[in-house]
């Protein structure tokens, strides 16, 4: 079987040996390069002795089309199975694997201290009476939490300076699935700070909280850190948390045990000196790594 083509300076023939789906065994004689810029295109006679065009380029991508199959369905399959956020909220899209599922949400225990409600004098009294529960865990328990997972935690990105009454229902939601929870983690101490008067402890020049920078390891910069804030109503309960023993706890590893907060108050802050508004608030045990056993700094 073979194909005449007029008016060519050269005639080249090509057998095709590798046959593709539902395509005859051909022959095809390739026109000149004048006609190849014109679609490259070939005539074809096929296995009945009838003769149609078909192009070349196409050919070559069908061949590749199925060479490349397998892969762009496993694309297809990958991109299927990312969940796209919508909801408005920092951090990763799914829920920390890490994370308990079933955590419970005790009660805070409040009471006054030094004369200070557990609301404070002001400010955003909700999280004031957060900020200053002094419950031992949940019946003395803590949930074992990664700093990874908890520095990954995701929050409504609108609730940044906006007190908690005016938050919408879903922003509570977002926020009550984690907040609340005694967890307990590790990390190494990048700074300790004693922090001015705030509406928390009515304003006491004497009574402050102090902030700890926590980060997953000792040369991380702050803006990777998670803030956790030592309180004046558990210092109070705990004679060897002195100023000197919480300041020298920078570049220990140690083992923290607290509640779970969201702060809201310090959007400014994110990528500067920290890394999330999540916050273990207020610290309820801390314990340093020594000689690889956890040592308490209660006394």
């Amino acid at each position: 079987m073979g194909i005449r083509l007029s008016r060519l300076s050269r005639l080249s023939r090509l057998s095709v040996t590798e046959d593709l789906p539902l395509v005859p065994r051909l022959q095809i004689a390739y026109a000149s390069a004048a006609s190849q810029r014109l679609g490259d295109l070939a005539h074809v006679t096929e296995s009945d002795g009838s003769r149609s065009l078909w192009p070349a380029a196409w050919r070559k991508c069908v061949k590749r089309l199925w060479v490349l199959l397998p892969m762009l369905l496993l694309l297809v399959v990958l991109i299927a199975g990312c969940s796209v956020d919508s909801s408005g909220v920092y951090g990763p899209t799914s829920a920390p694997g890490a994370f308990p599922g079933d955590a419970a949400h005790p009660t805070p225990n409040t009471t006054s201290f030094q004369g200070c409600p557990p609301g404070g004098d002001g400010g955003d009294q909700a999280l004031n009476t957060l900020k200053n529960r002094t419950d031992d865990g949940d019946n003395g328990a803590f949930q074992d939490v990664s700093f990874d997972t908890l520095v990954n935690l995701s929050y409504p990105q609108d609730i940044g300076r906006t007190q908690r009454a005016n938050w919408s229902q879903s922003d509570v939601a977002a926020v009550d699935k984690y907040e609340g929870i005694a967890v307990r983690t590790t990390g190494y101490v990048l700074g300790v700070r004693h922090e001015g008067t705030e509406s928390t402890n009515c304003h006491s020049t004497d009574y402050r909280d102090y902030h700890v920078w926590l980060g997953a390891n000792a040369s991380d910069p702050r803006s990777k850190s998670m803030v956790i804030e030592v309180t004046p109503r558990e210092r109070d309960q705990r004679p060897g948390w002195t100023s000197s023993a919480l300041s020298s706890l920078t570049g220990e590893q140690v083992r923290i045990s607290g509640w779970l907060l969201m702060d809201q108050e310090h959007p400014e802050q994110l990528g500067q000196t920290r890394a999330t508004l999540w916050e273990i608030h207020p610290i309820i045990h801390i314990e340093v790594n020594q000689g690889g056993s956890w040592q308490s700094i209660d006394s």
